[in-house]
């Protein structure tokens, strides 16, 4: 297991320097196999936002969905703004051929938002949604979250702790980078 510092990615410079998640995750897929250099990647993104996952990522074609449209740092090749329960309902999709899924289901520290983990809801079908569509494009899964989150059938690759410095508070929080591949029954 490694454990990276915002810190020291962003002392790299370039597009490090703006988006350490990013470098992070393009080394993860670097390591993995996945991102070659000078060939196109088709990423199903089910939890977009910003798009700051993909700013030093400039090889990667997103098709991204999300309940709400934020202020984006990269745009998505594709957009749909609605829950990502709904993927497997776009023929445009299905069609395609990706090399990888992502889900980063959205967690804060505050109340309100973990009242939604607590039955399970939310996280459970984030992760679920991940997990079926991984499957149905037979590539790997790319999750983001406070713990390490392996669901069910999947096997870790690649795993990183990342520790981040907080806007607000100015600490370190550890978060889990894990890229998941199916295991073959």
């Amino acid at each position: 297991m490694k454990v990276v510092s915002q810190t020291e990615i962003q002392k790299m410079g370039g597009e490090c320097s703006r988006f350490p998640v990013s470098c992070l995750i393009r080394d993860m897929l670097i390591e993995s196999g996945i991102l070659k250099p000078f060939k196109t990647i088709e990423v199903l993104d089910l939890t977009f936002g910003e798009g700051r996952f993909w700013g030093a990522i400039p090889q990667a074609r997103v098709w991204g969905f999300d309940i709400r449209k934020l202020k984006w740092y990269k745009k998505p090749y594709v957009f749909f703004m609605e829950s990502c329960e709904n993927w497997k309902k776009h023929r445009n999709i299905i069609r395609n051929k990706f090399d990888l899924v992502v889900v980063d289901p959205p967690f804060t520290i505050y109340k309100q938002r973990r009242e939604h983990y607590e039955d399970g809801g939310m996280l459970s079908m984030i992760l679920n949604e991940g997990r079926k569509a991984s499957e149905y494009f037979n590539v790997p899964l790319l999750v983001h979250f406070m713990w390490k989150c392996v669901p069910y059938g999947f096997k870790v690759v690649t795993e990183r702790w990342f520790l981040g410095v907080t806007r607000y508070l100015n600490i370190r929080l550890p978060t889990w980078f894990g890229l998941l591949s199916p295991e073959v029954g």
